[in-house]
């Protein structure tokens, strides 16, 4: 059977906190090592639960340089026949990984340049070193591989940022003049009329997000020298997942950078990420960043909006329970209808999946309109779902409008 690559244990790991909404850096390497090492504990029963070398005893030599034939072995195998072992030997050498000195993650980079190498190979040894060096020693991974900035995979996106964020938290100076360099030299260069990679604004929105805790002289330096378009997109960018400890600090600066309407964009990037949290705890999240942030009564009418958009579509079809629970939200807090708001939501979330979105949508909608009425939760919907090939489905929602003159009106537009 042909074996197939499968991610090391701390790059789904690590991912996870590194381009999460928590942006975690640094501090989070103790806590990474503690969930391998309990990994490690939990398949010592098994055959192989630690960092075996082929053709060596059980353990690793101190000192002894790990070669890339040791690790394409590891990463070779079949994940059909994935045993717990295996699990715990991978656990056991990225745990190997995240303890090495920065001599030997330069020994391990070297092993990965070795011309025998193909491609391919070159690829699933990044991936392997990747995450635990982005931890621990994240300029190395950036200045040994620049070329790979250019590599649109998300994958690669995700960790090479993380990375980034990692060395700004570290030295943001240091990281600051590196990017300056690789834009300089046409690292981001594009073949599209403003000759900008887009990735670029990825790295510099990591790079603000490590400046604002301990160089925002800097942060602003950089933001108030790029041109309005560039400034808007970072600052939202990283409102996205802006750590909590700099959520006002960030909010202060776009106040000072952007117009009234673009900062009402980045409050609602880091609202609507707040709100889509998978494990429903959204609203509340909100809620605590509003008490943090001083708003207008106009931004906070935007931000309730937005929040609860965010929420319901966090799930690829609301319950009718989650639906509830943002009219309630709504009701105690925005001056909006809170049906028109679902409505709206629910309309648009249709019209995201062409195919079936419109049919599984209007019967949540329909289900929740039979509990609680409303023609504005039956007219939000309709003014954003498109009607085309729905339109006995659009007729069956119109003609339960109670209002006569919006009924005939919702009725003559899909005729």
């Amino acid at each position: 059977m042909k074996s197939i690559f499968i991610l090391p244990v701390i790059t789904l790991i690590a991912t996870g906190f590194l381009i999460s909404g928590l942006h975690g850096k640094i501090d989070r390497l103790a806590e990474v090592n503690e969930i391998l090492s309990k990994r490690i504990e939990v398949t010592k029963s098994n055959s192989v639960s630690t960092w075996e070398s082929p053709g060596r005893g059980r353990g690793d030599v101190p000192g002894k340089r790990i070669g890339w034939k040791e690790m394409l072995s590891l990463a070779g195998a079949d994940p059909a026949n994935r045993t717990g072992g295996d699990i715990g030997r991978a656990a056991a050498f990225e745990k190997r990984l995240l303890e090495m000195n920065r001599e030997e993650m330069i020994g391990i980079l070297d092993e990965i340049d070795n011309p025998y190498l193909t491609d391919a190979q070159r690829d699933i040894l990044f991936a392997m070193v990747v995450m635990p060096f982005a931890l621990k020693e994240p300029d190395l991974i950036l200045t040994r591989f620049p070329d790979r900035l250019r590599d649109l995979t998300p994958n690669t996106v995700s960790w090479l940022s993380a990375a980034f964020g990692n060395w700004g938290a570290k030295d943001g100076p240091a990281a600051a003049e590196w990017l300056d360099k690789q834009v300089g030299s046409g690292v981001f260069m594009t073949k599209g009329l403003d000759e900008r990679n887009p990735l670029l604004a990825i790295y510099e929105a990591s790079l603000l997000d490590s400046l604002l805790g301990s160089h925002a002289d800097l942060a602003e330096l950089r933001i108030g020298k790029m041109p309005v378009s560039e400034r808007r997109d970072i600052l939202r960018r990283a409102a996205w997942g802006v750590e909590k400890s700099k959520q006002a600090s960030l909010v202060e600066l776009a106040r000072r950078q952007l117009d009234e309407i673009d900062v009402r964009n980045v409050l609602g990037s880091s609202a609507a990420a707040l709100a889509a949290a998978t494990d429903g705890s959204g609203l509340s999240l909100v809620d605590e960043y509003l008490e943090r942030i001083p708003t207008t009564e106009a931004e906070r009418d935007e931000l309730w909006r937005t929040s609860a958009s965010s929420f319901l579509m966090r799930e690829s079809e609301p319950s009718l329970e989650d639906v509830g629970t943002v009219r309630d939200w709504l009701d105690e807090r925005s001056s909006e209808s809170a049906s028109q708001i679902i409505g709206d939501t629910l309309g648009d979330m249709a019209n995201a999946n062409s195919r079936t979105g419109y049919k599984t949508h209007a019967e949540v909608l329909l289900r929740f309109h039979a509990e609680n009425g409303g023609d504005d939760l039956l007219l939000g919907f309709l003014n954003k779902a498109t009607i085309y090939n729905n339109k006995e489905q659009a007729r069956i929602i119109a003609e339960k409008i109670s209002d006569p003159a919006k009924r005939a009106a919702a009725l003559q537009r899909i005729r």
